[in-house]
């Protein structure tokens, strides 16, 4: 009872949290409405595979039943998607549980993984965004190991929003292992009760005082990325990924004593280097981005998003001016091993002022461009160099109570793309760099 109480006094001081199921229409997120207006091939192929692996045995009927208690907690994770000659409508279906079951016994690594993958494309190609679920699980049990597959699609959950699932996935699962009654914590504001909110801040004073400023973004003009073969073609079906990784001693300076010297935030650094590497091989003096943002940005009264499950991300472009850079400079590796010299703190403490200058971290470009209307932003890759810079972080933070589901690893696992050609309207986009994630 206390902690009924408690969940109750909670909710009541938040706007649109009410604790019972959300039911009806949600209108669809800045963000979603970019996705439906990429027109993809094959929209369904859209999704967020995270692999668990599971130290001990778990026993499925109790997994289903963990399961089933975040769905039914998480609306979200209940939505589909109708569409037809008008709009896409986005709705709460009831709440379904899928899980499978596979056991193998004499695969070796490489053949876990395969089966693995295997069975994760097999889930993404039976998603239907209509009928759903649009969340799946298919629990493994190999010679000793387990792992448990969890398939989302991106139209309902984002990194935030994994970190919610699984930590109430593993207080779920404890409870029922414990013989206790799934109780999970108060419901934060309703995606449904955001989106709409979202409807009426786009017709605000505040969001009008934001429109010069994305204007002006938009409108900046950039000449293409050099290619080395001009008539090739830059689709995701011709993509590569190149991959590289910092040491532990470099990470630890990154996020300690550049920060603390200069006062700046991650983001700050990785996007000077990123600005210095682009300087010195295009010798251009801007370079626009186009930067993910949570979305859960404080800017209606009254509403907690900390643990609302959705895609709530915002999407919007940044131009960096790299004119404090000598246009003749270049700034070697190795003075990275030194003390930042004047060229480069400068460039650290412009490109610290530029990001802090966005308003409201990004979100109200979304909002004019998607749910406002009638303001003429063209599509970014349509406006010239664009770079698409994604970083997801999912932090787990797992409760210890019970040791039926103590996790030894988490990784995402990369799916087949929702269309091979990005974005479907363009054949080819010059200068732009588009990553999925």
């Amino acid at each position: 009872m206390a902690e009924l109480s408690a969940i109750a006094q909670t909710s009541a001081k938040v706007r649109g949290a009410a604790q019972t199921p959300v039911e009806g229409n949600v209108p669809l997120m800045p963000i979603q409405r970019w996705f439906f207006e990429q027109q993809f091939a094959v929209p369904q192929h859209w999704n967020q595979a995270i692999v668990l692996e599971v130290s001990q045995p778990l026993q499925p009927d109790w997994l289903k039943q963990a399961l089933g208690g975040v769905i039914r907690h998480h609306d979200a994770l209940n939505l589909r998607f109708m569409t037809d000659a008008a709009a896409v409508q986005q709705v709460h279906g009831s709440p379904e549980v899928s899980l499978r079951v596979i056991e193998r016994s004499v695969l070796d690594q490489a053949e876990r993984e395969a089966t693995i993958t295997a069975e994760a494309e097999r889930l993404q190609r039976s998603f239907d965004l209509a009928t759903g679920p649009l969340f799946k699980a298919t629990y493994f049990q190999f010679q000793n190991s387990q792992q448990l597959l969890l398939v989302c699609h991106h139209l309902i959950i984002d990194g935030l929003s994994w970190r919610i699932l699984l930590e109430d996935l593993q207080v779920s699962y404890g409870k029922i292992c414990d013989r206790q009654a799934i109780q999970l914590p108060a419901k934060t504001t309703s995606l449904q009760y955001w989106s709409k909110q979202l409807q009426q801040y786009a017709q605000s004073p505040a969001l009008d005082a934001e429109r010069d400023y994305w204007q002006a973004v938009v409108d900046s003009t950039f000449v293409p990325l050099p290619r080395d073969f001009p008539q090739g073609k830059n689709l995701l079906s011709t993509l590569d990924t190149v991959s590289v990784s910092l040491t532990a001693e470099t990470t630890q300076q990154l996020l300690t004593q550049v920060s603390a010297a200069y006062r700046t935030q991650i983001n700050d650094v990785l996007l000077t280097a990123l600005a210095i590497a682009f300087r010195t091989w295009t010798r251009q003096p801007k370079l626009r981005l186009e930067l993910e943002g949570h979305g859960r940005e404080d800017i209606i009264d009254g509403v907690d998003l900390s643990r609302t499950v959705g895609w709530l991300t915002s999407l919007f472009p940044i131009v960096l001016d790299l004119e404090v850079c000598e246009p003749e400079s270049r700034i070697e590796p190795s003075d990275l091993n030194a003390d930042l010299n004047a060229d480069l703190s400068a460039l650290l403490k412009q490109t610290k002022e530029m990001l802090r200058a966005v308003p409201r971290r990004g979100i109200g470009y979304g909002i004019l461009r998607y749910v406002r209307g009638g303001v003429a932003f063209r599509p970014l890759w349509t406006c010239g160099l664009t770079i698409w810079v994604r970083w997801i972080k999912v932090w787990f933070r797992w409760t210890a109570h019970s040791p039926s589901m103590l996790l030894n690893r988490c990784r995402m696992i990369p799916l087949g793309s929702a269309s091979p050609k990005f974005p479907p309207a363009e054949p080819e986009v010059p200068g732009t760099i588009a990553p999925c994630c």
